[in-house]
């Protein structure tokens, strides 16, 4: 018989093994921010655009959630907590997480006999950003080491799964794609793709299946396959899948094809099948009905109903292509919702009549509406968000919660840091579709995040060189939309008067662009907005410069300047990369612009192409002729994603184009070279969104791909992987701290994370292994844990970044505790040990990156 200490002595050995497997050495990096997101606009917290929402059917507490670029995400109380979802070996640190942090644009809820949780990978949008799909990931628990991976894409594919559904028997599921339909007869572990004789490679739009008749399935298609004469609308088999039926939403306008249309059945009338359907710009959008399951259907709400007075709520959604917000109340035929830049209800009308959502703490955008017993779940660029029912015919909701707690999901497109040297006072950056966020860790903020402005962020940069009349030195540049602004108060919130918009001319496109300056000459800050280069003047107002006259739109993704002293050979210039495959150097003294091309000599693959040149490093040379300019190579951008050129204008066109050759290209002595690699230690091919080169090391740079993060040492002879503990995610901006080597990254999904490369050792030879740990090349604070009697507390010494995160006896992450730079002192931690359940816990302390000791909890209930 084992006795109580000796079950609990065996179980602290094998909880401390784990715990040492997890904490081996010291994290390489560790996630930054942003977290205690303050702002007064109710929406806007450390939550992202968010594509897709279910519950477990048997257990509507656990809900999953799918990210744009950040994930699956779990929640086991009613959205009130969440944590993402990982796969990988459990009881030691993840070498890579198997299921990437990529888009997820449609989840099925646990079905079949494995109770599986379905999920579909990859968006399908205009967005530049978007992130194309590796296929179908299915799980028995949603656990680490649970995921397998029945229908695997290549990203270069540039595939999407746009919609799932289950009959209900929970065996037979339909996956709709951005190319054709594809069904499983076995719960989702083999799939079959629909013949071509049916949809080709028409984009489906979204499946339902019947709730009660497990035979009875309804497919929507839009943008028919061009290779085909395929018409697009409403399809629906009756025998399982084996053949489909098209029909028509009435009345039908003759030669004319769906752009988009999303379906809801109804729970409690089984042949009750509503329809949004968007038709082309010039022609309505309407809701359609069909009471004998998808075989006829007739018009309730129509665009020509837009301008009658009281009903003119909907009329915005018809722009709503990407979005698959539309559902019925479960227990209601007619308690409809949906979602597009705003969200919409229709109760007791049968779909007629309309209100739009006028209060409550909702975030534009809906991209997805999921109906529970009690209310619906709602995916928004926000984050995540829940209704209750409200059936009152003349009230709108009456009930609404935020459900964004440690949801931290934003979508950075740039970074920029305090120029001051070895002095981090603030780091901040601009978000796809929700603003821009500055943190600075002074005993003020405690390390919290402020929103500067709402919409698309897109570029920022840091000063201490304030403009005009402003006086302050925490100076940040950033975009709110298409308008530019600083303040010299960047802990001021968006409602603050310290704001000026910059003010440029009307003239030109006014897409935002890269914000910089040459550090040697701060007070000149330029901008482009569309193809034209503008300069900030003294009051504050902007003036063209200079104008590229770039195709589509005038999309620079990067600029860099060197002020020289107007000597013909040492002009003021300025480097710029664009989204069609051009890096072009302006020379403002002589109002005149070049391709950087060499000489009588082949330029590189990609050159003048349809493909993004993403990013740039610029090495000033004592002359013009001496420069040197590092690149990386994106994807290829069609006129679907932003592009122009000679890339066919279909949504077919691929992600990368491996004959487009390498990925990071060096511009020295008149002439490019490919710096991607040899042997193993080469560059994968896909594309590459950023680089940076080490500030006190010209040799070693960084790039950042769709997944990680890659260095080299020797100036691009060899790479390897050093994001091993970074997330499988979208890196879109790599920025270091100014005099230092502390490595930021701005991921397109999971927010900031931050690397203290110093603590990084020699690389292994193998670009998959982890670069071990060397002895800290500086002192760090003494840090402790203290257990107290109802409370964890940090004794720090000095002020340091900090990293406390909980693990239980498997090595799992139970909690992030702390992510963020803190002053010497007593603090106490936020452990919630009260919703842990009874146990051995362990606690890690990272401190500016190193391992610290740690500390160990037992729970007792």
């Amino acid at each position: 018989m084992t006795n109580w200490s000796e079950l609990t002595r065996g179980v602290a050995i094998a909880a401390t093994a784990a715990f040492l497997a997890t904490s081996a050495g010291a994290q390489n990096w560790s996630f930054f921010g942003p977290q205690n997101c303050n702002t007064n606009s109710p929406g806007y917290k450390c939550a992202g655009r968010t594509l897709a929402i279910c519950t477990d059917p048997d257990d509507e507490s656990i809900v999953y959630a799918g990210h744009a670029s950040g994930g699956v995400w779990r929640s086991d109380d009613d959205g009130d907590h969440w944590e993402r979802v990982k796969d990988g070996p459990i009881g030691a640190l993840l070498v890579r997480d198997d299921l990437p942090a990529a888009t997820v644009h449609c989840l099925a809820g646990p079905s079949g006999t494995g109770n599986l949780l379905i999920v579909g990978t990859g968006e399908w949008t205009g967005y530049p950003t978007f992130l194309p799909g590796d296929g179908i990931w299915i799980s028995t628990t949603g656990a680490p080491g649970s995921f397998t991976h029945p229908l695997a894409w290549s990203i270069r594919d540039n595939r999407s799964v746009t919609s799932l559904a289950t009959n209900s028997c929970r065996d037979l599921v339909y996956a709709g794609t951005n190319q054709g339909l594809y069904r499983s007869s076995d719960g989702g572990y083999t799939w079959t793709q629909t013949p071509h004789s049916y949809f080709g490679e028409s984009e489906i739009t979204d499946v339902k299946t019947h709730p009660l008749t497990p035979n009875i399935a309804v497919v929507t298609t839009a943008y028919p396959d061009p290779a085909t004469s395929i018409e697009s609308g409403a399809y629906r088999t009756t025998d399982g899948g084996d053949t489909w039926t098209l029909v028509s939403f009435w009345p039908a306008w003759p030669g004319t094809n769906v752009q988009r249309a999303n379906l809801a059945w109804s729970s409690t009338s089984p042949f009750s099948l509503y329809a949004r359907v968007i038709y082309p710009s010039d022609n309505p959008a309407r809701i359609v009905r069909s009471t004998d399951g998808g075989a006829t259907w007739t018009a309730v709400w129509t665009w020509g109903d837009c301008g009658v007075p009281g009903d003119d709520a909907l009329c915005d959604a018809k722009g709503a292509v990407t979005r698959n917000a539309f559902a019925i109340a479960q227990g209601y035929d007619d308690y409809l919702v949906t979602g597009a830049v705003s969200l919409y209800r229709s109760w007791g009308t049968g779909g007629s009549e309309w209100k739009v959502r006028s209060s409550g703490p909702f975030h534009f955008d809906v991209h997805d509406v999921y109906p529970t017993s009690t209310g619906f779940w709602i995916a928004t660029d926000g984050g995540i968000f829940f209704d209750v029912y409200d059936s009152s015919p003349s009230s709108l909701f009456s009930t609404d919660y935020e459900k964004n707690d440690d949801y931290r999901t934003l979508q950075f497109y740039d970074i920029g840091l305090d120029p001051d040297a070895g002095e981090l006072d603030l780091v901040g950056g601009g978000t796809q579709d929700n603003g821009s966020w500055i943190n600075r860790p002074d005993s003020v903020s405690g390390g919290d995040w402020v929103l500067m402005g709402f919409g698309d962020g897109w570029w920022t940069t840091a000063s201490d060189e304030p403009p005009g009349a402003l006086t302050g030195t925490d100076v940040f540049y950033y975009w709110m939309n298409t308008s530019l602004f600083v303040t010299d108060n960047a802990y001021a919130n968006n409602q603050s008067s310290d704001r000026v918009e910059i003010q440029f001319p009307g003239s030109g496109s006014s897409e935002p662009g890269d914000i910089f300056y040459d550090p040697s000459a701060p007070e000149q800050v330029f901008f482009f907005h569309g193809d034209t280069l503008a300069v900030v003047e003294s009051d504050l107002s902007a003036t063209d410069v200079y104008e590229l006259g770039v195709p589509c739109n005038g999309i620079v993704n990067a600029g860099a300047v060197v002020v020289g002293d107007s000597t013909a050979a040492n002009p003021t210039r300025v480097y710029v990369v664009t989204r069609h495959g051009k890096v072009q150097r302006i020379n403002l003294d002589t109002a005149s612009h070049a391709d950087l091309l060499p000489s009588g000599a082949s330029s590189p693959p990609w050159f003048a192409q349809n493909v993004a040149v993403s990013d740039l490093v610029l090495f000033e040379g004592a002359t013009m002729a001496e420069d040197e300019v590092w690149v990386t190579v994106g994807r290829v951008m069609s006129d679907f994603l932003g592009g122009c050129g000679s890339t066919p204008a279909t949504p077919w066109s691929r992600a990368y184009d491996a004959s487009l050759g390498g990925h990071v290209w060096r511009w020295k002595d008149g002439a490019w070279t490919e710096r991607s690699g040899t042997g193993r230690a080469v560059l994968p091919k896909e594309p590459f969104e950023t680089i940076v080169s080490d500030p006190l090391d010209s040799s070693t740079f960084y790039a950042g791909t769709l997944h990680t993060v890659y260095r080299t040492t020797n100036a691009g002879l060899t790479w390897f992987d050093v994001g091993v503990d970074l997330p499988d995610v979208f890196v879109h901006d790599l920025v270091f701290e100014p005099g230092s080597r502390t490595l930021y990254a701005g991921t397109h999904g999971l927010g900031i994370w931050q690397a203290f490369v110093d603590n990084w050792g020699s690389l292994a030879s193998s670009p998959t292994t982890p670069s071990s740990l060397i002895a800290p090349q500086r002192d760090l604070p003494e840090a402790k844990l203290v257990r107290r009697s109802d409370r964890v507390e940090l004794s720090l010494a000095g002020p340091a970044r900090i990293d406390v995160a909980v693990y239980d006896v498997t090595g799992r992450l139970v909690r992030d505790v702390l992510h963020r730079p803190m002053l010497a002192g007593e603090h106490d931690l936020d452990v919630r040990q009260e919703e842990m359940a009874s146990g051995v816990y362990f606690m890690r302390l990272l401190v500016d990156g190193v391992q610290q000791p740690g500390l160990k909890l037992l729970v007792r209930r």
